[in-house]
């Protein structure tokens, strides 16, 4: 007799089903996921400016539209403020507690 584990539907036939809902983080989430922990931590400020893109590219070794992506995710996310014009470049914006209950709100609303 089998024994039931926790990885079981992984050996049988829907096996090609469940390890299609795994995947890997895309690399922008991972630059995403760094420029985040920077500003957490504190390494990165309110106000502060990113590097440009050519700093950043070389740190993290992306492409343009890679490391363009990271950013949409920081600023869908409101952590960053993207200003194109005379001082262009994307700017640190810690949220402020409004911007953080909203989807807190929304999450419990859903609960």
């Amino acid at each position: 007799m089998a024994r039931s584990t926790p990885l079981a539907p992984m050996i049988g036939p829907d096996a090609v089903a469940s390890r299609a809902a795994v995947r890997s983080p895309k690399t922008a989430e991972l630059v995403a996921g760094t420029l985040r922990r920077m500003v957490v931590e504190g390494q990165l400020k309110d106000g502060d400016f990113l590097p440009n893109e050519a700093e950043l590219m070389a740190h993290f070794g992306v492409s343009r539209p890679t490391l363009r992506e990271a950013v949409r995710v920081l600023e869908s996310e409101r952590l960053v403020e993207v200003r194109r014009g005379s001082r262009t470049g994307a700017r640190v914006r810690v949220p402020g507690p409004e911007i953080v209950a909203r989807p807190a709100g929304l999450l419990l609303e859903l609960s």
